[in-house]
């Protein structure tokens, strides 16, 4: 019998609540607009031609799940990234899926 190595279990439930966050087009759509820094929410409806109720579901998706940053001006609000290294996975996985 092979052994497999002792997963930690809250790794493995952080990862996978994280990766059900990515597998929407819609999200990985703001994840790739926030590469070059923060939007608003405007400003991501916008680009992704959605409705503000709608982008706003899906920021909260990636807000609660600690992929986005929330930073409030007046009665506008911006998102950015928590941590740029997201999008190395986002990346490899268009490497895999996506080859030139």
């Amino acid at each position: 019998m092979v052994e497999r190595p002792q997963l930690d279990s809250e790794i493995t439930f952080r990862s996978c609540n994280c990766l059900k966050a990515l597998a929407h087009e819609t999200r990985l759509g703001i994840i790739w607009l926030l590469r070059n820094g923060e939007k608003s929410v405007n400003e991501l409806a916008t680009a992704l031609g959605v409705l503000l109720p709608n982008i706003s579901q899906h920021l909260r998706i990636l807000r609660d799940r600690e992929i986005l940053v929330a930073r409030k001006q007046g009665n506008m609000v911006f998102y950015r990234l928590r941590d740029e290294r997201i999008l190395k996975i986002l990346e490899t996985l268009q490497q895999i899926h996506c080859p030139q």
